[in-house]
């Protein structure tokens, strides 16, 4: 099975939009807080998800920079 990059690469109908960054990019423009998140699923049915949860780091970007 071909990853999402390679599948990308394989149908070459699948632009990104301009909407990718290279590592470099993120790098100099993003940067990660001390804050953190915590994700919690509840399960419709009962069974699936039941209180799971998942932290998260917060990211910000520099949109001056960006531009």
């Amino acid at each position: 099975m071909k990853n999402a990059y390679e599948l990308r690469a394989h149908f070459g109908t699948i632009g990104d939009w301009n909407t990718s960054i290279s590592r470099k990019e993120f790098e100099q423009l993003f940067h990660k807080t001390a804050e953190k998140v915590t994700f919690t699923f509840g399960g419709w049915d009962g069974k699936s998800y039941d209180g799971e949860s998942h932290p998260s780091a917060n990211w910000l970007v520099d949109v001056r920079k960006a531009n």
